[in-house]
C-alpha cells in the first residue's frame, strides 16, 4: 500500500521546487478529489511540466476547473462513478478521504504508478525543516502553538496540512531557514513512506473507525509520523498514554515525552507535577514555571502545551514559550467561549467529534454542564463518556446519528442510578431545537457547552459549518434576551 517513495528523511542533495519538477516534469499526473484546496496542486503540476493532468472526483467538477481555468492548463476532467476508470497516469495524488487502498490504486501501483498524498510529496521534497503532529486529540491545538512558538522567536513559518493551507503548492516559496508545521490526520499518514524531521503523537484512542478497518490499522497509520525518520530526527510522545508510550522502541531518531502526570519517564522531555511544569534533561530536573501562568483550561491543554514545547526545544526558548502561552487563548471551535446572557455561558468546542475530545472539554469545567452532543456515526465506543457525562453534566441535550447511542452509553453507565435525580436526558429532532432546550434549561453560573463527541456530517459539511451555526444560535438567544 505504500507509495513507492524510498524509505528515508536523510536530506537528498536536491530538495524544494527543483528537485519536485525533476519528480513530475515529463511525467503524467492524475489528482483525485478536486476541491478548492487542489485547484493550485493542480496549478504547479502543469507550471513544473507534467506531460498529462486528468482532475478526477465522483462528483460534478465542472464549476471548480472554470473557476479555476482547468480547460486552458489542458487538464482531462473525469467525473461520475468512473472517476477512477483508466487510472494510469505516472503520478496518483489522492485526497486524504479516499481510503489508498483502493482496487483501482493498487492496480495502478502493480502497473509502476506512484500513489501519494499531496502532504507526503511535501514532506518528502520540503527544503527546511519539517515538524509533523498527529494524535487522536489536541492536534490543532499543539500545531498551533508550535506555530506560534517558533513566529514569536522570529522564524519564518509555513503552516498546513490539516490546519490551514495545502503546503505543496507554496514549496518554491521556502527556504532552508523556515519551518513548516504541518497537522496529519491517519487518513494522510495511512500510506506515508517518509516522515518529518519533529513530529508530535498527542495520544491514541478510539477515532474514524468508520473509516479505518479496526484499531490496530488505525495506530498503524499513526506510527508512520515516525517510522521512516533517521537517527537526527526527533519524536515527542505522550508518557501518559500507554498506546503512544510503547512506540518508544520502534523510534528510530531521539524520544523525547511529556506527562501530565508527573515524572513518569526515563528520558528527556517535560512533566507537570504539584502545579508546576518542570524539564527533565540528562536525569536533571529544572522548574520552568507555574500552571497558574497559563491561560487556558484543563490537563489537556497542559498536555498540549508541554508536547509542543519539547517539539521546539533547542528552536525557541522557554521563556519566549511562557510569554505565548500565558496569552494564548486557544483555537477557534476548541473550548470557544462565545456568548453569555443572565450568567450563562456559551461554549463552542464543536472540533471535539470523538468521546476522547469531549472527555477533555467536560474535564476543563468545574461544577455541572449543560451538554450539547450528538451527531454523525464513527462507530465509536460511548461507554466511558456517559459514565463522565452522569458525574459532570447537569443536563445533556442529544441530537444526530449518535443520539441513540449516547443515551444508551448514559442510562446504562454503573453511576447512572446514583446520579439520575441530578440530570435531565433530552433527545432533540434538530440542532436548533438542542441548543434552545440546552439555554432554556440552564440557570446563571451555568456553562452551555457544544462538544458533540461525534462527526458532523449527519448535519453539516463539517464541524466548522455546525460552529457557525452553534454561534449564529447562541447570537439570537442574546439578542432575543436582550431585547
Amino acid at each position: 500500500m505504500k507509495s513507492n517513495f524510498s524509505k528515508s528523511s536523510e536530506k537528498r542533495s536536491k530538495t524544494g521546487i527543483e528537485a519536485l519538477g525533476e519528480f513530475v516534469k515529463g511525467r503524467s499526473a492524475a489528482v483525485i478529489g478536486i476541491g478548492v484546496s487542489n485547484a493550485p496542486l493542480i496549478s504547479l503540476l502543469h507550471y513544473l511540466g507534467a506531460s498529462k493532468i486528468s482532475a478526477r472526483d465522483k462528483k460534478d467538477i465542472s464549476e471548480t476547473a472554470a473557476k479555476y481555468k482547468f480547460s486552458d492548463m489542458g487538464v482531462e476532467i473525469v467525473s461520475g462513478e468512473g472517476y477512477l476508470s483508466r487510472l494510469n497516469e505516472d503520478i496518483i495524488i489522492r485526497t486524504p478521504g479516499i481510503r489508498p487502498d483502493k482496487e483501482e490504486f493498487e492496480e495502478a501501483r502493480k502497473n509502476g504508478s506512484i500513489v501519494c498524498g499531496e502532504t507526503e510529496l511535501f514532506i518528502k521534497y520540503c527544503p527546511c525543516k519539517t515538524i509533523a503532529i498527529t494524535g487522536s486529540a489536541g492536534k490543532t491545538t499543539t500545531t498551533t502553538l508550535v506555530s506560534k512558538f517558533l513566529e514569536a522567536d522570529g522564524k519564518n513559518v509555513f503552516l498546513g496540512g490539516n490546519i490551514g493551507r495545502p503546503l505543496l503548492p507554496l514549496i518554491g516559496e521556502m527556504k532552508e531557514n523556515d519551518i513548516a508545521v504541518c497537522e496529519l490526520s491517519s487518513f494522510q499518514l495511512m500510506d506515508f513512506d517518509v516522515s518529518p524531521d519533529i513530529c508530535i503523537v498527542t495520544n491514541i484512542s478510539e477515532n474514524h473507525l468508520d473509516w479505518h478497518t479496526d484499531m490496530d490499522e488505525y495506530i498503524e497509520s499513526k506510527k508512520n509520523i515516525f517510522k521512516f525518520q533517521n537517527k537526527g530526527s526527533v519524536c515527542v510522545i505522550n508518557a501518559c498514554d500507554p498506546v503512544v508510550k510503547e512506540f518508544a522502541a520502534d523510534i528510530p531518531g531521539k524520544v523525547r515525552y511529556f506527562s501530565s502526570e508527573g515524572n513518569n519517564f526515563d528520558g528527556d522531555g517535560i512533566f507537570l507535577e504539584n502545579g508546576a511544569f518542570y524539564r527533565k534533561e540528562k536525569k536533571s530536573i529544572t522548574k520552568l514555571f507555574d500552571r497558574t501562568e497559563l491561560l487556558l483550561p484543563g490537563k489537556h491543554n497542559c498536555e498540549n502545551l508541554m508536547a509542543s514545547m519539547c517539539a521546539v526545544y533547542g528552536e525557541v526558548t522557554d521563556k519566549v514559550c511562557l510569554d505565548v502561552a500565558s496569552s494564548f487563548g486557544g483555537v477557534e471551535h476548541r473550548m470557544e467561549l462565545c456568548g453569555e446572557i443572565n450568567g450563562i455561558k456559551f461554549y463552542n468546542s464543536s472540533i471535539d467529534t470523538s468521546p476522547a475530545r469531549t472527555t477533555a472539554a467536560l474535564n476543563s469545567f468545574d461544577g455541572r454542564i449543560v451538554l450539547i452532543c450528538g451527531g454523525y456515526d464513527k462507530n465509536l465506543s460511548y461507554e466511558s463518556l456517559g459514565k463522565l457525562i452522569c458525574e459532570k453534566v447537569k443536563v445533556c441535550v442529544m441530537c444526530g446519528q449518535t443520539s441513540e447511542k449516547i443515551h444508551s452509553a448514559i442510562v446504562n453507565a454503573d453511576n447512572f442510578e446514583g446520579n439520575k435525580d441530578k440530570i435531565i436526558l433530552y433527545r432533540a429532532s434538530d440542532f436548533e431545537e438542542a441548543v434552545r432546550t440546552a439555554y432554556n434549561n440552564a440557570t446563571e453560573g451555568d456553562k452551555v457547552v457544544l462538544s458533540p463527541a461525534s462527526a458532523s456530517f449527519d448535519m453539516f459539511k463539517n464541524f466548522e459549518e455546525r460552529a457557525h451555526v452553534f454561534k449564529k444560535l447562541v447570537s439570537h438567544i442574546i439578542s432575543s434576551e436582550r431585547r
